[in-house]
Order: structure tokens, then C-alpha cells, then sequence
């Protein structure tokens, strides 16, 4: 899994344009969050996580092209993933509420 945070231009379609990268090299997006800008009214920055590992060399292209879409873009980390809370256990939580 991979972690990056990322700001875009203040136009129309912005967010669409990273979302469509991320769909043509077939990358699922877990999280998506967004948070003002500190200072900057109007301005936000993106959070997100993806199953992949960005930094694995077969997506240097997307990188590139994620830089050149974003006014900012960082990767934060890449990781393994853990147990995902809505993949395990709902059969269980739910017997226990019934």
C-alpha cells in the first residue's frame, strides 16, 4: 500500500484527472480525504492510499505524469498492508448484534 498526499490546480476536472491516472494502470484507491489548505482559503490538500507500491519501477511513468497533473505531490510511504476492518469479521459483528 502506498500513502501520498497531493494539491492541484483550481480548475475544473483536477481531481478527475488523478483519479483517471490512478483507473488506466488499474490502481484501487482505499482512502481519499481532503483538508484546507493552512492559510489558503479555497486550496486543499489531498490525502490517499492505493494498493500498489508507487515506488516499485513499472510505475515511474504514472509518477511522472501524477508530478506534471499536481501543483504539489509527495509519496509519504509504502508499506504492507494489514487486515482490512470491512474485510474481516462483518458476519461475525453482525451475529452479535442480531
Amino acid at each position: 500500500k502506498t500513502s501520498m498526499l497531493f494539491t492541484l490546480p483550481d480548475k475544473s476536472g483536477a481531481l478527475s484527472g488523478v483519479l483517471s491516472l490512478l483507473a488506466e494502470h488499474k490502481i484501487n484507491m482505499r482512502k481519499l480525504e481532503s483538508r484546507p489548505l493552512r492559510g489558503q482559503c479555497w486550496k486543499y490538500v489531498f490525502f490517499t492510499d492505493v494498493e500498489c507500491d508507487l515506488t516499485a519501477p513499472q510505475y515511474a511513468d504514472l509518477l511522472q505524469k501524477l508530478a506534471e497533473t499536481c501543483t504539489s505531490f509527495r509519496i509519504l510511504g509504502s508499506y504492507a498492508t494489514g487486515p482490512q476492518l470491512d474485510r474481516i469479521g462483518l458476519d461475525d459483528v453482525e451475529d452479535n448484534h442480531a
